[in-house]
């Protein structure tokens, strides 16, 4: 068990990183705007409806390993408009990079960066110290990658089918949901007042979000230039050496040598169709308030890892539990589905769907990737529990 033996003035500072970060972290829908006051015009400009009653999703066509989007973000909760924009890069299925801008186009300084890459995340808002943290395992920050659910979704009455639209010569198709989706779980809105409709193409691009509240338009962004398969660098997706210790809530990530288990219960997996294994990780996810605040220290996260890959898609079966043995997922709301450890909950987030199994005891499953759920409850179904045993890291090169 990791101490909690840091300063006080230490435990402020880390908690205070760790909440600019998890603003930062949702994505350039909801990070800290303070642009140029210009006026935004047409609520939809940019926006062409097409078919308003189309009978289901667009067919879909194959995801880009790479992309670059520029978007233009309208806000509309103050006396004038506010207008910002954003400039995403992404390298599946790992890297992501979005800038944050003042005014209509992306250019000149940023005032706000994230980056992630495969383990780690930075985040840097205006005159704020970057904060670097490690990042578990799963796709790249920003990226929404719930388009080969959404059907699934449909099915389970966690959204719904709305208009087609045009943005940029493209058809895209609008699903709506109660919230956006960077920030959570897929749910229907509980009324017609409040919702996010998200506008997905056929490669499963979000090109136009718009959040409405108290039925008028809170906050809508919609993309003005995307180029598929772009020339990236490495140096875009360097995130740098952690600013925050394990025990300030920064987060763990290694590889574990081969085989390796923990202690106790355990399952082994088999290698999903078509996938190939990237490896077993120990992880430790940031968690600033779990380190700093004593009555939390229970509820501080830990599991393992198994990653693998099949071009831009992940899957990831994690497998652990809380210090203190309390529920690691005390609020989880989602759709029943029985898998073969148990009961299973689907849940809907940007990064894809998840299943997650309480095993009681604060200990859980939960399997998630990029993919549609069925192949998530199959990796499941096929689950074999062993005997526990160590968990050895695989020693750095050199």
């Amino acid at each position: 068990m990791l101490g909690t033996t840091k300063s006080g003035v230490r435990r402020r500072r880390a908690a205070v990183a760790l909440a600019v970060l998890a603003v930062l972290a949702v994505g350039g829908l909801l990070l800290a705007r303070n642009g140029d006051g210009e006026a935004a015009g047409d609520l939809r400009a940019g926006s062409e409806l097409g078919d308003a009653d189309p009978a289901g999703f667009l067919d879909p066509e194959p995801v880009p390993d790479s992309y670059r989007i520029d978007y233009r973000v309208e806000g509309h909760g103050g006396d004038e408009p506010v207008v910002t924009s954003d400039r995403l890069w992404v390298r599946r299925p790992w890297d992501s990079r979005l800038e944050v801008y003042a005014g209509d186009r992306p250019e000149g300084r940023p005032d706000a960066v994230q980056v992630a890459s495969f383990g780690g995340f930075r985040a840097q808002g205006a005159d704020e110290a970057e904060v670097v943290v490690a990042s578990p395992p799963g796709p790249a920050a920003s990226d929404v990658r719930i388009a080969g659910a959404l059907e699934r979704a449909l099915e389970d009455g966690r959204v719904e089918l709305r208009e087609r639209r045009r943005v940029l010569g493209r058809t895209c198709q609008v699903v709506r949901s109660a919230t956006a989706l960077a920030t959570g779980d897929l749910r229907l809105p509980t009324g017609p007042d409040d919702h996010a409709d998200t506008c997905v193409d056929a490669r499963g691009l979000v090109l136009e979000e718009v959040l409405v509240s108290e039925g008028d338009v809170l906050l809508r962004r919609i993309a003005t230039e995307v180029e598929i398969e772009p020339d990236l660098d490495d140096v875009s997706f360097e995130v740098g050496e952690p600013t925050l210790e394990v025990d300030e809530g920064g987060g763990f990530v290694a590889e574990t040598e081969p085989g390796s288990r923990v202690p106790g219960r355990f399952f082994e997996p088999q290698d999903p169709d078509g996938f190939g294994r990237h490896g077993r990780f120990a992880v430790v996810p940031p968690q600033a308030e779990n380190f700093t605040e004593v009555d939390r220290l229970p509820q501080r996260l830990t599991y393992v890892s198994d990653v693998w890959v099949d071009g831009p898609d992940v899957v990831v079966l994690d497998q652990g539990g809380t210090v203190g043995n309390v529920d690691a997922f005390p609020a989880l709301q989602g759709v029943d589905v029985d898998v073969a450890p148990g009961r299973g909950v689907l849940t809907y987030g940007a990064g894809g769907p998840a299943v997650i199994v309480d095993l009681g005891e604060g200990r859980f499953l939960r399997a998630r990737g990029t993919v549609a759920p069925d192949l998530l409850i199959e990796l499941l179904d096929g689950l074999e529990e062993v005997e526990g045993g160590e968990l050895r890291l695989r020693e750095a090169p050199g």
